[in-house]
């Protein structure tokens, strides 16, 4: 999965979604069918949910002054959604008769 290196004063921080932070921010309230009709709830949860993996414990009013001082928010905000969807993705991706798992309907 895809991830977003960004420095800010000096520090280098990882932005990446795994399945655990989609869970987290979805129960904090994400929805990611909203990030069009909410955006200025969403786009901020979806950026502080990108931090979550590597960065847990990270305050919002430094997320917030690195969301702010960021250049080219709508191009950012729209990779951040990709990356977001594919980690959805992973939770539908199909295994053709791979592992040790197996399925059958009985009746």
């Amino acid at each position: 999965m895809s991830k977003i290196n960004l420095i800010h004063n000096d520090k280098e921080y990882t932005l990446e979604f795994t399945r655990q932070t989609v869970r987290t921010m979805e129960s904090q309230g994400f929805v990611f069918d909203e990030l069009t009709t909410k955006p200025a709830t969403m786009f901020p949860m979806l950026f502080a949910g990108a931090f979550y993996r590597h960065h847990k414990g990270m305050k919002r009013s430094l997320q917030d002054e690195i969301y702010d001082e960021l250049p080219r928010k709508t191009e950012f905000i729209q990779v951040l959604g990709e990356m977001y969807a594919e980690t959805l993705s992973t939770l539908m991706d199909d295994k053709e008769d791979e592992g040790n798992v197996s399925w059958a309907v009985v009746q």
